[in-house]
């Protein structure tokens, strides 16, 4: 999590205390989410590095109570001790980050009296290089996980792309499903697939085309009848169907091996559903993020691949389809950054001959992470598609997208100050009242938001960087805040 640094600095530090102070342990416990989770800790105990120290639990919790540093100068507890000599003296100290605890401080001395006057000047001197330190690593790790993401988003862009490719080089939806699940074995482990077709007017699924263990199975056709079937409750609802950590072994299923989790979505078509698609994993007990944003967007190429099989229909007419899928993101209905960038910016070109004031907003859920880990993907799934709602039905007269992961970004013409105030106020209000949880403690889902007032210059790409800014302020002052800057030049 954190590099040597800190380590480092500790032992330089802990060296002038011993010698001059003879403080007898110094330590340091690394927290995240205000104290919840050990990211790591370090202790040096009598010059030498130890893995763990009799510290006195009830003051580390009376520390992150109280958020405030503990002194106790004639300190007596019969079940704490330092290699049998009894703790005399000890400085409890939180360590802060933004406004939240960090981390715990701490000294120990065998010595009465000791944390007094001159002592406590250098403590006060420890602590500030302390926390200089934390703040330094903490800018590291959120570069590191920033890169992570960055790895991520481009994983899931060459998957889709090599769908695409598949989509466009051939005409056989075998092969493009052979190509599907090769890929995604590739990058997720042992999987399966499926693309089958509904037979409506023989109420069936008919065998499509699924792959396993490296080879294309053969199956029979599964009549509507069939009880238990995901694949047939996801045609029939017209919506996905998430099954995680599988435990019944009833269940009637579509591809070979017993898996541990399954997805299913309807291929659908001019509001017909023509087919489904299913995609099973072996060495996982839930999906990641990820693996299930790919299957949605493949879904669009499987489906236009499908209907070209079965149908022969006209180039024009697939080539919008393709464009009207490209441009929505599947889970929200909204617009995608892309498409949001292009149409936005043709209302800007006309507002630029007018002089008029543009309004800009970019949205970030506060906490969202806790809802995939605490509660699973499904469940921040739905959470995105409510606050998507809340968007649309409030930002109605204006325009939003979906920026990506757990952000949007939306835009108003023709209104003042006060009407976009107004706007993102309401909004982070309803957000707020959805009342969902983001961790097991209840904290709920808030909402940061930047906001930019400008009359448009230049290209609209160059102000996104400005409202960036501003939203990066209200997550750093305390998150669920809105903070409005003005471009004038």
């Amino acid at each position: 999590m954190f590099d040597g640094n800190l380590k480092t600095i500790m032992w330089e530090l802990y060296g002038i205390i011993y010698t001059y102070d003879k403080i007898s342990t110094m330590g340091i416990i690394s927290y995240e989410k205000d104290g919840n989770i050990v990211l790591f800790k370090h202790f040096i105990k009598d010059n030498q590095w130890v893995e763990k120290t009799n510290n006195n639990k009830n003051l580390i919790e009376k520390c992150i109570e109280r958020k405030e540093e503990i002194v106790v100068n004639n300190y007596i507890d019969d079940s704490v001790d330092l290699e049998g000599d009894k703790i005399q003296s000890v400085y409890y100290c939180p360590i802060f980050l933004d406004e939240k605890i960090a981390g715990i401080f701490f000294l120990e001395s065998r010595k009465k009296e000791i944390f007094t006057g001159e002592i406590l000047k250098k403590v006060t001197i420890l602590k500030k290089t302390i926390e200089v330190l934390f703040y330094k690593e903490k800018e590291k790790e959120l570069l590191r996980e920033t890169n992570k993401k960055v790895e991520k988003l481009l994983r899931q862009r060459y998957i889709v792309k090599e769908a695409s490719k598949a989509v466009v080089s051939t005409s056989s939806v075998q092969e493009m499903s052979q190509r599907i699940y090769a890929i995604m074995r590739k990058n997720y482990g042992e999987c399966a697939i499926g693309i089958f077709i509904n037979d409506i007017e023989n109420k069936k699924l008919k065998d499509g085309f699924c792959y396993e263990y490296g080879e294309r199975l053969d199956f029979g056709d599964i009549p509507y009848s069939q009880k238990n079937s995901f694949m047939l409750e996801s045609i029939f609802t017209q919506n996905e169907v998430i099954k995680e950590g599988i435990a019944n072994k009833d269940i009637r299923l579509l591809v070979g091996e017993y898996p541990k989790s399954v997805y299913c979505a309807p291929l659908q078509m001019e509001g017909k559903v023509i087919g489904g698609f299913t995609y099973q994993i072996y060495e996982r007990v839930i999906f990641e993020k990820e693996e299930l944003d790919i299957c949605r967007e493949l879904i669009s190429f499987m489906t236009i691949a499908l209907n070209n099989t079965l149908e022969h229909k006209k180039l024009k007419e697939t080539n919008n389809l393709l464009k009207e899928y490209s441009e929505r993101d599947h889970l929200t209905g909204l617009c995608n950054r892309r498409h949001f960038y292009e149409t936005f910016e043709k209302k800007v070109e006309g507002a630029k001959l007018e002089n008029k004031r543009i309004f800009i907003f970019l949205f970030d859920l506060d906490n969202f992470k806790g809802i995939n880990d605490n509660f699973g993907h499904i469940q921040g799934d739905i959470a995105l598609q409510k606050v998507a709602e809340i968007l649309k039905e409030e930002l109605s007269s204006g325009y939003i997208g979906r920026y990506g992961g757990d952000e949007f970004i939306g835009g108003m013409l023709n209104c003042n100050k006060d009407e976009s105030k107004i706007a993102v106020e309401k909004i982070q209000k309803r957000v707020k009242n959805l009342g969902i949880a983001t961790d097991r403690e209840g904290i709920l889902l808030t909402m940061s938001i930047g906001v930019l007032g400008f009359v448009p210059k230049n290209s609209i790409k160059s102000y996104f960087a400005m409202v960036d800014e501003a939203l990066y302020m209200a997550k750093k002052t305390g998150k669920n805040k809105i903070i409005f800057k003005e471009y004038t030049k």
